[in-house]
């Protein structure tokens, strides 16, 4: 990340930049590492209504997820709200039910954060209710572990 970051996140456009920033927008997410959300919002932010993929061949989901994952990351709570709630409706109108539950997963960790227990709760109980009957073990693992957490 911080070689990236070093380099102004710059990367090649070609079919894989939405993925490759998707990733490392994820990692940032996952370490909880603050600078670099501004950086990666802002690259992304024109893309929020798409979703990031290999081009047609990997799928890392709804870009609003990252946004919303990120701007929670930064504090920008109102803008997290937002963009969740834009990654849950392209996850709901695609049947896209992982992306759906990871955005729950991550929404709900915003709320966490935000001291919000109960709208919290509700999030990752529903991350957790789809990753248990479709078979997500690592969403189901991290939303067991938020849950707890709370």
């Amino acid at each position: 990340l911080q070689v990236a970051a070093d380099d102004g996140f710059d990367i090649p456009s070609n079919v894989s930049w939405a993925s490759t920033v998707a990733d490392y927008a994820e990692a940032t997410i996952l370490c909880g590492h603050q600078p670099f959300a501004d950086a990666l919002l802002a690259h992304l932010r024109p893309y929020d209504s798409q979703i990031a993929t290999t081009g047609g061949v990997g799928v890392a989901g709804p870009v609003a997820y990252f946004l919303g994952a990120l701007a929670s990351l930064a504090g920008s709570f109102d803008d997290a709200d937002r963009w969740f709630d834009q990654a849950r409706a392209i996850s709901d109108r695609l049947g896209a039910r992982y992306f759906g539950a990871r955005t729950d997963l991550w929404w709900g960790s915003s709320y966490s954060v935000r001291g919000e227990r109960d709208r919290s709760r509700a999030l990752l109980d529903s991350a957790l209710d789809v990753a248990t009957v479709e078979g997500y073990g690592d969403l189901r693992r991290r939303a067991l572990d938020r849950l707890t957490e709370l």
